[in-house]
């Protein structure tokens, strides 16, 4: 989009919309805060902050808006900026600089006098500044009081709503950057320490947060990315002291009772671990870690049984890198009834062409997991591969269409390279007659009908609902009109009925613009007149038939 042709990409309710807010003037406060980079406050509801960045051409490469407005990619509030930005880019004599023009007028002594004097009247600046150039030893207490005061802008009566998330974790983003200067300095502890800094006050967060939006969970994730960055960039430069005091570090942040009920971000601390156990007393801290947790996670509790399969991941992970292939296959057989370790122990088979026993651990998964329909399936999917390997075209066929009467198109596909064509047809209606009285039916019995050319079926799915014909007309028309006619006039009709209010209306003569496309005009007309003499004491519907 460029600003001098930018209405034509945006829903033109919401450049009505706009260009009413930039008229009445509620566009306020336009700053450039650098070249082609401009902010704006907008008068609505509340204000709303703007950020657009302009090229040299006036092409749109980025606006932000922190409206709630999540229906589109922009928001009346940017249209309105737009607006703004466009009349402002006509006039060539502009009255004021930008900011940063203004800005490189001042003395270095100026500039410093005047950084003191905002950071005297604002904290947060204060503490922005001592994070990014201070010392690193007031880094974490720094970074602390940073994430903490942003939280405190944002709460209203003790609670964060989502409107104010945004601006919650605006400290913690800023944490985020502090952890990739210390990455590209090699400083691994200080980013980890910040990166664990930021998962315990976002989750102390997450306790009094609307986080509809996201925003807090976004934070967390990129933390613990910023985490496994610094520690593979920089693992190999650490000497066993430096890897056991973050090892320690983070093992002492795992117990913290913060992550009471936030297990996967507890054991992710955990996992970080693994990568410094190269060194013995790493390793076996970590490992007597991991058997305590184990030792208490002894109930039969949902978020136990999710303890225990956590540890033995790590653990599992531990063997990998550390141990021999042979206590590797020792450990996942043990734990085979778990069904991450059972699909790897069939994966192995399955490197080692061991067919037999890939169908025998297939068969057995399926029966211990009869309550899980998705492991089910996950086990038979590997089952028909074992016999695809094994040439076994019967079982293949036998698996391969119970499959798909469950719901896989997949093997539709691969069960007619199976058939001859004399066998074909016969199968064919074997499996539409079945999927035709199933829950399937509306879905891949469709995909089926229409890939197949089967239009006798297709039209009576329609005749029994008359729904479908909206989107099944152009398969239909041509060798069907009559009938593509009766059942699109049977759909408006019930429709009709059915509504109640003007949104419903307007659905109802959606589906007659539609008609009339497929129809005709004149029939479109018919029926029309059919429901302006039905309902002539709906006038909200009278008034949407007639803009058809």
């Amino acid at each position: 989009m460029n600003v001098n042709n930018f209405e034509q990409y945006i829903n033109e309710i919401i450049v009505s919309r706009g260009e009413d807010y930039y008229e009445w003037e509620l566009v306020n406060n336009i700053n450039e805060i650098q070249p082609g980079h401009f902010h704006a406050i907008v008068n609505g509801s509340e204000d709303y902050h703007v950020q657009v960045t302009l090229d040299e051409p006036g092409n749109i490469l980025y606006s932000s808006c922190d409206c709630p407005y999540d229906f589109g990619d922009i928001c009346k509030h940017e249209t309105a900026v737009f607006f703004a930005l466009r009349n402002r880019n006509s006039d060539v004599d502009r009255e004021e600089p930008t900011l940063h023009e203004l800005l490189q007028t001042l003395t270095k002594k100026e500039l410093m006098q005047l950084l003191v004097e905002y950071a005297t009247d604002n904290p947060v600046m204060e503490q922005e500044l001592r994070l990014k150039y201070g010392p690193k030893k007031n880094g974490i207490a720094g970074a602390k009081e940073l994430i903490q005061q942003y939280i405190e802008m944002a709460e209203e009566g003790g609670f964060v709503n989502w409107r104010n998330a945004s601006l919650a974790v605006k400290g913690a983003e800023l944490v985020i950057e502090k952890m990739e200067e210390s990455i590209a300095n090699q400083e691994t502890k200080i980013a980890v320490l910040l990166g664990e800094l930021i998962l315990t006050e976002m989750i102390d967060l997450l306790q009094y947060c609307d986080d509809s939006g996201g925003e807090v969970g976004m934070v967390v994730d990129e933390a613990l990315d910023k985490i496994d960055t610094a520690i593979l960039e920089g693992v190999d430069h650490l000497n066993d002291l430096e890897k056991i005091d973050i090892v320690q570090q983070l093992i002492d942040a795992s117990r913290k009772n913060s992550y009471k009920g936030w297990s996967e971000w507890r054991f992710a601390l955990l996992e970080f671990c693994v990568s410094f156990c190269d060194s013995i007393e790493c390793r076996k801290m970590l490992e007597e870690e991991l058997e305590q947790i184990l030792a208490e996670s002894n109930s039969d509790r949902w978020s136990a049984s999710y303890d225990r399969k956590q540890i033995k991941l790590i653990q599992l992970e531990l063997i990998e890198q550390f141990e021999t292939a042979e206590k590797r296959n020792m450990f996942l057989e043990k734990n085979i009834d778990s069904s991450e370790f059972r699909e790897r122990v069939i994966q192995d088979n399955f490197n080692q062409a061991s067919y037999d026993k890939v169908i025998e651990l297939c068969l057995d998964g399926e029966k211990k997991d009869k309550q899980s329909l998705g492991l089910v399936h996950k086990w038979q999917h590997y089952r028909f591969q074992a016999y695809k390997a094994l040439q076994d075209e019967t079982k293949q066929k036998s698996l391969g269409m119970s499959l798909l009467l469950e719901g896989n198109y997949d093997y539709f596909l691969i069960l007619k390279q199976l058939y001859n064509q004399e066998e074909w047809s016969q199968v064919l209606e074997y499996i539409t007659d079945n999927l035709s009285q199933t829950r399937l039916r509306g879905t891949i019995y469709v995909r089926i009908l229409i890939e197949e050319g089967l239009t006798d079926k297709l039209l009576t799915y329609c005749e029994n609902s008359p729904i479908e014909i909206e989107h099944l007309y152009p398969h239909l028309i041509e060798q069907y009109p009559q009938r593509v006619t009766e059942i699109f006039k049977q759909h408006i009709h019930s429709m009709a009925e059915r509504s109640s209010n003007r949104s419903a209306y307007r659905n109802v003569c959606k589906v007659i613009k539609t008609f009339r496309k497929v129809c005709g005009p004149e029939r479109a007309n018919v029926i029309i007149k059919e429901l302006e003499d039905r309902y002539p004491k709906k006038p909200a519907f009278l008034d949407e038939l007639s803009k058809v």
